[in-house]
């Protein structure tokens, strides 16, 4: 009779501690909600044992299977209102938001349950940076122009820690034996908006297929892409082509910063020479040159008749001829 009141007691403090388990949560995850915030979210299992939850946020790299022991409740001020002010997003789904946080940072996030008897751990989960890419090109074209010359042109939608670019051209498809034709790198603007370069290629022959790569580069190295391609049509192989129009480029890149190059391209048909002026908002004139028939590429460095760097604002350049007269705006910024 002992014997059965000694086990029957012992069945039933077994039962009260597995009943004073606490339900801890069984997966965390962490969700990018913006540059600097987030949301961390958990499961919920219903229990009288739980009292609350902490909170734990952590920017060191877990090693092995092992974990980083964060400041609980103190996510390095990150909790968007009081300790606790977790909310009940779905049935068996908590969260809370955070905020502050740094952008090329590596998070982890870690929620444990409380009870009396203690608390438990859970699973931690990551919110990773975004991948920032050198430069996002959206478009690489080659056309050729009513002049029997090839214009390449690109789009970028934002650029980041990048020197500049170069163009190659081969009369085949193998990039190994292509030749740059951009000596003078092409400097980038590395901002976060829509930038649009060209370059223009005289030195090519009729009747000729020609394929372009453009090479971004960065510190690191660079990347490739093309290749584009293009057929030269008309007139003799090899003879000297003279710009049918007189005119102007849009400036590229455009803003450009200062103690870089801005490139303009100026064509110029037979019989002609053209002025070509760079003013201020107020009209002075900056920088100014002639320039005789032919196809041009110009360069302009933001410094003024003096070799002075001009201040950062807004320009105009003016192309003016016997046939002509364009004008154009630029942006020089720090």
């Amino acid at each position: 009779m002992k014997t059965t009141l000694l086990l029957v007691c012992l069945l039933i403090i077994a039962s009260l501690c597995l009943a004073a388990t606490p339900a801890h949560p069984n997966w965390v995850t962490f969700t990018r909600t913006g540059a600097t915030t987030g949301t961390i979210r958990w499961s919920s299992e219903p229990s009288t044992d739980v009292d609350g939850y902490y909170i734990g946020l952590k920017t060191a790299i877990l090693l092995g299977t092992g974990y980083c022991d964060p400041e609980w409740n103190v996510p390095e001020g990150n909790v968007s209102g009081p300790v606790g002010s977790y909310t009940l997003e779905s049935p068996g789904v908590l969260k809370v938001d955070v905020i502050n946080l740094v952008e090329t940072e590596v998070y982890y996030a870690y929620v444990a349950a409380v009870e009396y008897l203690g608390w438990s751990w859970s699973a931690y989960s990551s919110w990773e940076p975004p991948i920032t890419l050198p430069v996002e090109l959206s478009s690489f074209t080659a056309t050729l122009t009513a002049s029997s010359y090839v214009t390449l042109a690109w789009t970028t939608q934002s650029e980041t820690n990048l020197l500049g670019y170069r163009v190659y051209r081969s009369d085949n498809q193998n990039l190994a034996e292509a030749l740059m034709i951009t000596p003078v790198m092409i400097p980038a603007t590395n901002t976060s908006t829509v930038c649009s370069y060209n370059h223009e290629d005289h030195e090519v022959e009729a009747n000729t297929h020609y394929w372009y790569w453009l090479e971004s580069i960065e510190y690191s190295g660079g990347e490739m892409h093309g290749p584009v391609s293009v057929t030269v049509t008309g007139g003799e192989p090899g003879a000297p082509i003279l710009p049918e129009i007189t005119g102007i480029s849009d400036i590229y890149p455009n803003p450009f910063r200062v103690g870089g190059i801005a490139n303009l391209d100026v064509s110029v048909k037979a019989g002609e020479v053209v002025s070509l002026k760079v003013f201020n908002y107020r009209g002075q004139v900056v920088k100014s040159m002639n320039l005789p028939e032919g196809f041009h590429h110009v360069n302009w460095d933001g410094t003024d008749s003096s070799g002075n760097f001009c201040s950062s604002g807004t320009y105009f350049y003016r192309l003016s001829s016997p046939s002509t007269s364009q004008i154009r705006k630029l942006v020089l910024i720090k």
